[in-house]
């Protein structure tokens, strides 16, 4: 028999790569105005640590500049009283109250200068009835100084002298005095003008029985001297 031919078929595997799926990509033109990088809130925050911070590094030097240089209140003594005769029936030529302090500026660094300065009386008794009232002559203080300050009330109102009648028959009376004005430290690159109140409480005044004459016995009173 006659022999067969074998054939042998070979096979080749082929493998298709599937292809990637196909991406749209939107172009979008850029904008001419680009939107601005966000800083403000940056520099508001090192605006206000840079604020609070020299805030209170100035208050640290006020503080230590004002205890250097704190200015000494000056002090103010009634040094004496004098009130006319009130026995006088003429009431033509009406008497010249007068009263004087002395005024002491302690301070060692510190001049002080002194506006006119309104001076007024008052009853204690009466809810400080005012009686008669003035004004002092400016005047200045050097270091370490002491001036006598006189208040002279012109022209009393006869009011004030019949009210004042029924006193010199009991003895004596007490009064307040009260200054205001204003004054200036010197040299104080930290204070300009300032008030002064000075307040003067219960000034004993005693009236001679024979002649009427008022006159201070109080001693050196000292007053209660304020910056307002």
């Amino acid at each position: 028999m006659p022999m067969r031919e074998e054939f042998k078929y070979e096979y080749t595997r082929t493998y298709v790569r599937p292809s990637p799926p196909v991406q749209t990509v939107h172009y979008t033109e850029p904008s001419s105005n680009p939107p601005p990088v966000k800083r403000s809130s940056t520099f508001v925050r090192r605006l206000i640590i840079v604020s609070i911070s020299f805030s209170i590094t100035f208050g640290i030097a006020y503080g230590i500049m004002w205890l250097i240089i704190q200015p000494l209140l000056p002090e103010f003594y009634v040094n004496s009283v004098s009130i006319p005769s009130l026995n006088t029936s003429n009431s033509e030529t009406l008497p010249t109250w007068e009263i004087s302090f002395n005024v002491r500026n302690r301070s060692k660094k510190m001049k002080i200068s002194y506006d006119a300065m309104d001076t007024s009386l008052s009853y204690v008794d009466y809810g400080e009835e005012l009686l008669c009232e003035t004004t002092t002559l400016p005047f200045y203080q050097g270091k370490k100084n002491e001036t006598v300050l006189f208040a002279a009330f012109n022209d009393v109102e006869e009011s004030v002298l019949n009210s004042l009648k029924g006193y010199v028959k009991h003895g004596f009376v007490s009064l307040n005095a009260k200054l205001l004005g204003w004054v200036k430290f010197k040299p104080n690159p930290w204070m300009t003008q300032t008030h002064l109140k000075v307040v003067c409480v219960d000034v004993k005044v005693r009236f001679n029985s024979s002649t009427g004459v008022g006159s201070y016995i109080g001693g050196s009173q000292k007053c209660k001297v304020d910056l307002n």
